[in-house]
């Protein structure tokens, strides 16, 4: 960043060190493709495609996604957009982990939700509907009956 000139405006000096910080971003960026890592827009972008791809081939009246298969499919997706195969599947993997909020038993899905629905924090500006907190449990249950679940 250039030396700041003593007549220079408090809103210049901000101007020319947020086009540093965004030049500097952009280079970093650009050197992480080069390496062949993708970034998390382009891991989320491609855990989409992944998602409405295998919709598109799964079997009428059977709507079945394989967490695997969605993992796979989002890779070959990176891989074609120009990431390297081992980066891909760590970046994959690693937005695809279990998130510390998963287990906050005030929010929606939790991994830990409580029998009373008072204490989950309600979207903004609207309450949850009692089949979606149901549509949650069903969830819960299956994963309970496979999964010693976190106490």
């Amino acid at each position: 960043m250039a030396r700041p000139d003593i007549h220079d405006s408090p809103a210049a000096i901000a101007e020319r060190a947020r086009q540093a910080a965004a030049e500097r971003a952009r280079r970093y960026r650009a050197a992480k493709r080069e390496e062949g890592k993708p970034d998390a827009k382009s891991v989320d972008a491609a855990l989409s495609e992944a998602v409405s791809f295998l919709s598109s081939v799964a079997v009428p009246d059977n709507l079945t996604l394989s967490i695997a298969e969605v993992h796979r499919t989002a890779v070959i997706i990176l891989v074609r957009d120009g990431a390297r195969r081992s980066y891909a599947r760590q970046a994959v993997s690693a937005r695809m982990k279990p998130r510390t909020m998963h287990d906050d038993t005030t929010t929606l899905p939790s991994r830990r939700l409580t029998p009373t629905t008072r204490i989950i924090e309600p979207p903004v500006g609207s309450t949850w509907k009692d089949t979606e907190i149901g549509f949650v449990r069903s969830l819960l249950a299956r994963w309970r009956a496979v999964v010693k679940p976190i106490r």
